[in-house]
């Protein structure tokens, strides 16, 4: 009779587990199709085992269409080994990768994306397979070159432009740059705050630009701050990133969710069918 008694409480933990197991699997599920940023999973050789709903609507596919293919052909044919290079690159002590490149939109414009990859190793260390978040930069990409195309005419420039000597003291502004200069309680001939005058002073001292964000009330700017050569004074150029940083934390908050969730379920993803 104990036997008997023992054998169904190990049933009924067993049923308890697999209970559980299920519904992590559930909520994997719900994090990946709810999730606004494009996610896949692949083998070493490229082949796609699968995408989420947002994958599949950017590139006007369906999973039929892309499970099975190598998500290379979706890249123009240039970059497709160094962007393979890249991800096969990763280690068991280095599984995680971020970086940019091209990808061919439906219309067939090229576009561009930036891709977090990791990759899932076996007992012997070898990678398995990969999963990526991805997300499209281009319009980011667009407005930097924008930026730096319209630098050279600073007074018709949309975005603000300064000029700040080495002690910090603003030689030039134009227009645009009037939401900065009031945040910062400052004016043409005044002195920037000290972490703006830090910024300057460390530019010119490694003779390289750097970039800060900065908030000017509710707009958030990237700000680079770039030495000139053989000058005692910086220029500042401004592109405001309010818009992409709020769409940044969205992406970011549901990444998160999704690298909980692969987490959790870490050990069910191996019986996962695709």
């Amino acid at each position: 009779m104990s036997d008997e008694s023992t054998t169904e409480a190990e049933l009924l933990d067993e049923n308890k587990r697999l209970r559980q197991r299920i519904f992590e699997l559930e909520q994997y599920h719900a994090v990946v199709e709810d999730s606004p940023g494009l996610l896949c999973r692949f083998l070493p050789d490229g082949e796609i085992v699968f995408v989420n709903a947002a994958y599949c609507q950017y590139f006007g596919k369906t999973r039929e269409e892309l499970v099975g293919h190598k998500f290379t052909s979706l890249i123009p044919q240039e970059d497709r080994q160094t962007v393979l290079d890249t991800i096969l690159s990763l280690s068991v002590d280095s599984p995680l990768v971020t970086h940019e490149h091209k990808v061919i939109a439906p219309d067939g414009q090229i576009r561009w994306h930036r891709w977090t990859n990791r990759a899932l190793f076996d007992d012997q260390g070898q990678a398995v397979l990969f999963q990526s978040f991805g997300e499209d930069i281009t319009e980011g990409k667009q407005a930097l070159e924008q930026m730096r195309q319209l630098a050279r005419f600073p007074s018709e420039n949309p975005n603000p432009v300064m000029r700040a000597a080495k002690d910090g003291k603003v030689l030039y502004a134009n227009e645009a740059s009037s939401s900065l200069l009031e945040s910062w309680k400052c004016r043409i001939g005044q002195t920037l705050p000290e972490n703006q005058r830090n910024l300057v002073s460390e530019a010119l001292m490694t003779g390289k630009p750097l970039l800060a964000e900065v908030e000017a009330g509710d707009a958030i700017y990237m700000l680079t701050i770039a030495p000139v050569r053989d000058g005692d004074f910086v220029n500042l150029y401004g592109l405001e990133i309010t818009e992409h940083k709020r769409a940044e934390e969205t992406l970011r908050r549901s990444e998160e969710k999704f690298r909980l969730a692969m987490e959790t379920t870490n050990d069910a993803l191996w019986d996962w069918n695709m």
